[in-house]
């Protein structure tokens, strides 16, 4: 990077959003856009308190924070978020805030799974449909965090498999409208991350696969300067997607399912044993 960058004062430097940034890979990611001086930082998140920590350290590298809590699930989240933002000059919205549920399909009530839908899937296309056109302006980026759990069946996450294709096919599709346009939009897939999400007993068979998010962090920052439109993380990653466009789907879950299944077996146990 060049030294007349990072010798950019903060009041010159344009804005990036990052989403669900109060832990995990959206810490990480605004972590190394601070390190790299590159943008001032607008942290998104329910919880204040990591925010507010977070920003703390931030700014310690030079760089302006702003922090707006707001829970992205709801409309009104949304229009807090949208609104903190005017006046801004954002160039760059990592959209990352996502959740999870884990177990068999019964186990999550209706309520969990429409909050998951609305915070994976509603509040990407609404934020997308409102931050396209400021960041198109700046000819800048739009990153929309989705997951390799969106190219294959992914059994006990049947719900958050179908939210990740959405955003999957989402996102390349915008990119496919914006090829000739100065925005761009890149969609991250990564595999398993060692977060505060992967932190549960039925990923305990997954551990040793999970990746580190400082290291996804790296490299979904330096994807917002590179021509791509989908980023996986990873070469063991990237063959695991090329196998799912070859090896039957029905078999592919069939796998799926027996590397989670045990794990989620004794979880279920010992949460009814508790």
């Amino acid at each position: 990077m060049s030294s007349s960058l990072l010798e950019m004062s903060s009041v010159a430097r344009p804005w990036a959003l990052v989403t669900g940034a109060s832990s995990g890979l959206g810490r990480a990611m605004a972590m190394q856009l601070a390190h790299d001086q590159s943008h001032n930082v607008v942290l998104a998140a329910r919880r204040e308190d990591a925010l507010q920590d977070l920003a703390a350290q931030l700014e310690l590298k030079g760089v302006d924070v702003k922090v707006i809590a707001a829970d992205l699930a709801a409309a009104k989240g949304r229009s807090m978020l949208l609104e903190g933002l005017d006046e801004l000059a954002l160039d760059v919205a990592i959209l990352n805030a996502g959740v999870t549920q884990i177990g068999a399909f019964s186990t999550p009530s209706a309520e969990d799974y429409q909050a998951m839908v609305d915070l994976n899937i509603s509040s990407v296309v609404a934020l997308s449909q409102v931050l396209l056109p400021r960041i198109q302006a700046r000819s800048g980026c739009l990153m929309l965090v989705a997951s390799m759990a969106g190219l294959t069946p992914l059994p006990y996450q049947a719900v958050y498999a179908g939210t990740k294709a959405f955003v999957l096919n989402f996102g390349q599709s915008l990119a496919a409208e914006h090829t000739t346009r100065p925005a761009r939009v890149v969609v991250l897939a990564p595999g398993g991350i060692a977060t505060e999400m992967t932190n549960k007993p039925e990923f305990s068979g997954q551990a040793k696969h999970l990746m580190p998010p400082d290291k996804v962090a790296e490299i979904a920052i330096h994807a917002l300067r590179a021509d791509a439109h989908i980023i996986i993380p990873g070469t063991t990653n990237k063959l695991m997607a090329l196998a799912t466009k070859i090896l039957p789907r029905r078999w592919v879950a069939h796998l799926v399912e027996r590397s989670f299944r045990s794990a989620v077996v004794a979880a279920d146990a010992a949460k009814k044993a508790s």
